[in-house]
């Protein structure tokens, strides 16, 4: 009785999986990392299969040891406003942050595991103030941190700059996250 039970329960849960039903949302968009040309041969390859693509410029910088991703305030407020850029709580859950605090000139807030506020960006002093344990999307991809600056201050920021994409899917493109010739890819769910 206990294995027809099981049986039964499984084809259910396969039954439901199957025809997209499921209890976890899925992802329907794709985050890609890298150079500007790279990431617009990306786009332009999957422009039929996309319902929305935003694109971003970024920065890369040496902070101890480690690769900061530099993010302007109006770009940190865009990916906000898809529920990317997300607050770790608890083990692996996250909650969106629905806003970024607004900087004045000469302000930045680090996002990353630990506290830190005091930042060397390849020679560059920086002071900034911790935002948290936050990521873009549903996990560390890319960089394990990123710092987010106020838009007149963004151009000071010396650093390899590179783009973000933001592909939102008609279906469901895990499919697709190896299909890209860019620095590094990450699946998501985009809510717009």
């Amino acid at each position: 009785m206990k294995k027809t039970l099981s049986v039964c329960a499984a084809a259910i849960m396969a039954g439901a999986l199957m025809s997209g039903c499921s209890f976890f949302q899925k992802a329907n968009g794709i985050i890609l990392y890298g150079d500007e040309v790279k990431v617009a041969e990306a786009l332009e390859q999957e422009k039929d299969e996309l319902i929305d693509e935003s694109q971003y410029p970024i920065k890369i910088v040496a902070e101890a040891g480690e690769w900061m991703m530099v993010l302007s305030e109006e770009t940190a407020q865009a990916i906000a406003d898809k529920e990317l850029l997300r607050k770790v709580t608890t083990g692996d859950k996250t909650e969106a942050i629905s806003s970024v605090a607004k900087l004045s000139e000469g302000e930045a807030v680090v996002y990353a595991k630990t506290e830190q506020e005091q930042l060397n960006l390849d020679g560059q002093n920086l002071k900034a103030s911790y935002g948290g344990n936050s990521i873009i999307g549903d996990g560390r991809a890319y960089v394990e941190k990123f710092l987010i600056v106020d838009d007149a201050d963004w151009p000071k920021i010396e650093g390899e700059e590179k783009f973000m994409a933001i592909m939102e899917y008609k279906k469901d493109p895990s499919i697709k996250l190896m299909d890209f010739d860019v620095d590094d890819t990450q699946l998501v769910r985009v809510v717009e």
